[in-house]
């Protein structure tokens, strides 16, 4: 959690974590709409290429999943419907942001 001090001028500035914090941000979720599945499972594959080259990825700070708009309308966000660039299966949201590499089924 984010902490505030008060300057001088009255202004609220956020405060630096202390060193014992851990600073970890919260998931970024992507969903992808488009007609053509081809386009999408493109669009997925790219996202997920470009997404790699992030910082923090795969130290696991930066928790991100992309799934497609009809997976999400047919399954709900809380079935294995999320790709990470951190693992080949399809993910549980749950599993996503504890980043644990636990898989739905």
């Amino acid at each position: 959690m984010r902490q505030y001090f008060s300057a001088d001028d009255g202004a609220a500035r956020p405060r630096a974590p202390s060193s014992g914090a851990e600073t970890k941000f919260p998931p970024l979720l992507i969903v992808l709409a488009d007609k053509k599945k081809t386009t999408l499972d493109n669009r997925t594959a790219d996202t997920l290429a470009g997404i790699r080259t992030l910082r923090g990825i795969h130290r696991r700070e930066l928790a991100v999943g992309i799934t497609t708009l009809p997976n999400l309308q047919e399954h709900g966000p809380l079935h294995p419907i999320w790709h990470s660039p951190t693992s080949e299966k399809s993910l549980r949201l749950a599993a996503l942001i504890n980043g644990r590499r636990e898989h739905g089924g």
